[in-house]
C-alpha cells in the first residue's frame, strides 16, 4: 500500500468525520439522510480499521529492527570491558505504570452544543439497565475525533449533578489493556493517593473493595481498543469482586465495534 494511497485515505477520512460531526450537531432526523450517514459511517469504520492495522504493522517492523540491533550490541559488548552483557536486555518488558492523569472531566472550554439529546439518551439507558444488575456495561462507539470522550464527560457531569452514583472513577485505557494497571488507576482515582508501590493485584482489589463497600459507582473506561474477550472477562471478574452493591455501571468509549460487542451488557450509544 503506497504512501500516497494512505495519505489520500487519511484525508478522505478526516473529511468524513467533519460531515458526521456536523450531522450529529444538527441532530438529523430525516430517515433517508440517516440511512446515508450510516452507510458513510460503516465505510469510515472500515477505513479507520485498515489504517490502524497498517500503522500497527509499521510500528511492529520498526520495533523488530530495533530489537535485532540491540541483540547484536548485546552480543558485542561483552568483549569491550564496559559492562556485563546481562545489563542490556531486549526481553525486559516495562512494568505497568500508574498514570497521573486519570481525571478527564469536562473543561469549561469544551462545547456541549447539540449533545443534550445524546446525554439524555445515555442517562435514560443507564437508569433503565443499572438497578437489576451488579455490573452493567454501556459502550459509546464512534470513530476517533467524533466526540465520544466529550459525550462521556457530559454524561459524567449530569450524573454528578443528579447524584446518580456515589463514586465516579475515570481511567484512560488506550491500547494498553492491562488489568493490574486499570485496577491500580481505579484505586488511585478513588483514593487520591499514589498506589505505584502496590506491586501485586490482591492488595489493589482489596483496597478497592474497602473503598467501594456499599456504594454504587460509575467507572468510565475511556478509549478502549482491546478486542480479546479473555482480557475483558478477566478484568470483569475482578470488577465484580469489588462491587459493593447492585447498580454499578461501566461506561466504555471505543472506536472499535468489536470491543463494544465484547463488553456491552446494555444498548450502545
Amino acid at each position: 500500500m503506497g504512501c500516497l494511497v494512505i495519505s489520500n485515505t487519511k484525508s478522505t477520512l478526516s473529511s468524513i468525520k467533519l460531515v458526521l460531526r456536523d450531522a450529529e450537531e444538527k441532530q438529523v432526523i430525516q430517515e433517508s439522510v440517516k440511512s446515508w450517514l450510516q452507510k458513510l459511517r460503516d465505510v469510515a469504520y472500515e477505513a479507520e480499521d485498515v489504517l490502524d492495522e497498517f500503522g500497527y504493522e509499521v510500528v511492529r517492523q520498526k520495533v523488530k529492527k530495533i530489537n535485532d540491533e540491540l541483540a547484536e550490541i548485546k552480543d558485542e559488548v561483552g568483549g569491550l570491558g564496559l559492562l556485563s552483557a546481562a545489563a542490556i536486555s531486549t526481553e525486559r518488558a516495562p512494568q505497568p505504570s500508574i498514570s497521573q492523569d486519570t481525571h478527564a472531566f469536562l473543561n469549561k472550554s469544551e462545547q456541549a452544543i447539540g449533545r443534550d439529546k445524546d446525554v439524555s439518551k445515555v442517562i435514560e439507558l443507564l437508569d433503565v439497565s443499572r438497578d437489576d444488575q451488579v455490573l452493567s456495561v454501556f459502550p459509546i462507539v464512534g470513530m476517533g475525533g467524533l466526540g465520544k470522550t466529550t459525550l462521556a464527560k457530559l454524561v459524567v457531569e449530569e450524573i454528578k449533578e443528579r447524584k446518580l452514583s456515589e463514586e465516579i472513577i475515570w481511567v484512560c485505557v488506550s491500547q494498553n489493556f492491562n488489568k493490574q494497571r486499570i485496577l491500580g488507576e481505579m484505586l488511585q482515582d478513588l483514593s487520591g493517593k499514589n498506589v505505584g508501590a502496590l506491586s501485586s493485584l490482591n492488595p489493589i482489589v482489596r483496597q478497592l473493595q474497602e473503598g467501594l463497600q456499599g456504594k454504587k459507582f460509575l467507572l468510565v473506561l475511556d478509549d478502549v481498543w482491546n478486542e480479546e474477550p479473555k482480557e475483558w472477562e478477566s478484568l470483569k471478574e475482578e470488577l465484580s469482586i469489588v462491587c459493593g452493591s447492585n447498580g454499578n455501571v461501566v461506561m466504555v468509549t471505543t472506536r472499535k465495534r468489536q470491543t463494544a460487542s465484547i463488553m456491552e451488557t446494555s444498548p450502545r450509544a
